[in-house]
């Protein structure tokens, strides 16, 4: 099943984008999202300009297309992704829209997991085991226990592990047992 998810919105501004969502409308032979961004208010109508990228690329990499002024008629990008805004003009430079054409799936968008035969470069693995929070080498970023690591089962460190702090050494009270040296 391909189809077009709904837009999502990032900015402050005039919130104004549809896009032809709905099942059969992407003709994309495999998982794309399109960002859409307002470059010009000024003159009779603003502009945009979009780009597109498979859904397993970085779309830092991706520069943006021709610039395009908003005719408040349906405008094609590409894969049948038709875009319309309510209004040509009151947008603010920099707000983006991203849409994303989907190839698989149920009819709510949720897209099932699908193995294939490409070959990937990844940390994860059956011999790799994950480790949170830092130690006392560590940045600063590695402290959030969100963050993972991986490293080998196999190979040990130096600094992964518990660390035990006394702040003194001795009994627990401080003036009980105390004598003089004779």
């Amino acid at each position: 099943k391909k189809h077009i998810g709904f837009p999502y919105f990032h900015g402050a501004g005039l919130n104004d984008m549809t896009a032809n969502t709905g099942l059969g409308v992407f003709t994309g032979s495999r998982d794309t999202r399109f960002e859409i961004k307002i470059t010009s208010t000024s003159g009779s109508a603003d502009q945009f300009q979009y780009r597109a990228r498979l859904s397993n690329q970085r779309m830092i990499n991706t520069s943006y297309g021709s610039t395009t002024t908003i005719t408040g008629n349906a405008q094609t990008l590409q894969n049948g992704v038709q875009i319309t805004f309510a209004s040509t003009t009151g947008h603010t430079v920099g707000e983006k829209w991203a849409v994303h054409g989907k190839t698989e799936g149920d009819s709510l968008g949720n897209v099932k997991p699908k193995y294939d035969d490409s070959e990937r470069t990844t940390l994860v693995s059956n011999e790799v085991r994950v480790y949170k929070g830092g130690s006392w080498r560590d940045r600063a970023y590695w402290l959030d226990p969100a963050q993972r690591r991986y490293f080998p089962q196999d190979m040990a460190t130096d600094f992964i592990g518990f660390r035990n702090a006394m702040s003194r050494v001795g009994s627990k009270s401080q003036n009980k047992n105390k004598t003089a040296r004779n």
